[in-house]
């Protein structure tokens, strides 16, 4: 791994959402544009009494939140890390996960089960999981599932997710905020141009004190220039 892909890997982790209030969410739920305040309020709600009511599938491109969505649900529900399960993609997962569902004791407010790129799952696996496996513990547990590509996924099994929401219709605004306060902790200022040439178009300039590129590539930190 380079060392640029490295520097890349650890920014994309250090302003990865830690916290609801922190990740931006989209439009669509269950192929209806809601709007982001609508589902925001709905997991908003969930995150506050540490408990989600149903199954979640949340599908769209790479880099868009779904991971992030999971990582924050579970980080602030989760408080031992028996009642977490992170389902794999092997014919004895499955077997494993119905022997950990039957475990009566939870130690948080409810079990979480992760399953990441679910579409990547055995059809076996997708079979087992629709019928009836998602809804017979939904009293104290919650799949979470993620898939960059929901057309490859039974129709059956998508129906078994009470929240399907997809992370590609986003507010403009929300997105620049973000990306704004981003870059003005990585020793950057950003505005909006006031002759906008595009829908999007935000100036960067750097913080220090430069007269022009070229005094800025000569004296920059290393920092600075990443």
């Amino acid at each position: 791994m380079s060392a640029q892909t490295q520097q890349y890997i650890s920014w994309f982790e250090k302003y990865r959402p830690k916290t609801i209030d922190e990740l931006i969410f989209p439009n669509v739920l269950n192929g209806e544009k809601k709007g982001s305040k609508y589902i925001r309020d709905i997991f908003t709600k969930f995150y506050n009494q540490e408990f989600i009511q149903g199954n979640v599938l949340s599908y769209g491109e790479a880099g868009r939140g779904k991971t992030s969505l999971n990582k924050i649900m579970q980080g602030k529900i989760i408080k031992h890390p028996s009642d977490i399960f992170i389902l794999g993609r092997k014919v004895e997962d499955i077997d494993k996960l119905k022997k950990w569902l039957q475990q009566s004791k939870v130690k948080s407010n409810q079990k979480l089960i992760i399953i990441e790129e679910i579409d990547r799952l055995s059809n076996q696996a997708q079979t087992v999981l629709k019928d009836g496996l998602l809804e017979k513990y939904q009293h104290n547990t919650s799949f979470l599932a993620t898939t960059n590509n929901p057309d490859k996924l039974d129709r059956a099994l998508v129906t078994r997710f009470n929240y399907r929401i997809y992370f590609d219709d986003f507010d403009v605004d929300e997105v620049l905020n973000r990306i704004k306060k981003i870059l003005e902790n990585e020793h950057i200022l950003s505005f909006h141009d006031i002759n906008p040439q595009k829908k999007i178009h935000a100036l960067v300039i750097p913080k220090g004190e430069y007269v022009n590129l070229d005094d800025f590539s000569a004296k920059a930190s290393e920092k600075e220039i990443l």
